[in-house]
């Protein structure tokens, strides 16, 4: 296995080396990654459908020994969509939303990835790790409280579905899509977590999305026909990782400020207990009145 650096990428928050190589006569972006038998798996799932028709960077080559992984995907020349977005025009951020949305169902419908998937975590088991580690903490708000209620009193909705698991990306913000010649690209498949579908969409506040585009992706996920339960499972997942984000938060940086902007947010969103969020219905007629 010879390769030759063209360049190191420094970007994201992975530990990871990521670098655009040379091998073979052929560019790719490798990542060289710790050695784990975890991580091997997955690695080994994702060579699976490198010749399904997604647009992601598929991993084309793996090797490793006892120290390192060494993974090569297709290195996608483009632009980073978080680079750009706020530079485009509102139908053309929508219209990568669709591109985005698209791609999703995709990755949570792939047979491949499904047939070859064990879970070791249960939802209901994510909820109830959420609620022991908030209970313990000693820092908590008005805003924080509110969160844990309507997960604590939507836990008996009976629509609520535990029972529904599928590969996730669990990484989907703007941050990991390439733009290449008018097409997206997603090009970080590093997460390995299995759940219900629609805690993927929960980006939307925690990474906070850009709106028109992830007005977008619901829509192209579910090609315009949004159904009553997506916004059920999505209003109770986002509240279930907002306050995971709370707690990820302060035990990173110290504080909360981040994540108390983004929980105000979310419960404004909410506050006429509505079930479809009030920056939904505001993007959906924004772009109605711009005819998209």
């Amino acid at each position: 296995m010879k390769y030759k650096t063209i360049a190191t990428i420094k970007r994201g928050m992975s530990k990871d080396i990521k670098k655009i190589v040379n091998m073979n006569g052929e560019t790719f972006l490798l990542r060289k990654v710790v050695y784990s038998v975890e991580k091997l798996n997955h690695y080994k799932l994702l060579s699976l459908i490198k010749e399904e028709d997604i647009n992601m960077s598929k991993l084309r080559y793996l090797y490793y020994d006892s120290y390192y992984i060494y993974a090569f995907f297709d290195y996608i020349n483009g632009i980073v969509l978080e680079d750009c977005i706020r530079e485009l025009s509102k139908k053309s951020a929508y219209n990568y939303g669709i591109q985005a949305g698209h791609i999703l169902r995709q990755i949570h419908d792939n047979k491949i990835l499904n047939n070859k998937l064990k879970s070791k975590t249960s939802n209901m088991k994510c909820v109830d790790i959420v609620i022991k580690n908030y209970r313990k903490i000693n820092i908590k708000s008005s805003n924080t409280d509110a969160i844990f209620n309507m997960i604590l009193h939507d836990i008996s909705n009976t629509n609520i579905n535990f029972d529904d698991y599928c590969y996730l990306n669990a990484d989907f913000h703007y941050g990991n899509f390439i733009l290449n010649k008018g097409k997206l690209f997603v090009v970080d498949l590093e997460k390995h977590e299995i759940g219900n579908r629609y805690r993927d969409f929960t980006f939307i506040y925690t990474y906070d999305e850009n709106r028109t585009f992830a007005l977008g992706i619901i829509d192209g996920y579910f090609d315009n026909n949004v159904s009553t339960d997506f916004w059920i499972q999505f209003k109770f997942f986002s509240a279930l990782y907002l306050l995971q984000y709370y707690m990820w938060e302060y035990k990173r940086t110290g504080n909360h400020n981040n994540a108390e902007q983004i929980i105000n947010c979310f419960l404004n969103d909410y506050d006429d207990d509505n079930l479809i969020p009030k920056w939904y219905v505001k993007e959906k007629k924004k772009c109605k009145n711009k005819d998209i």
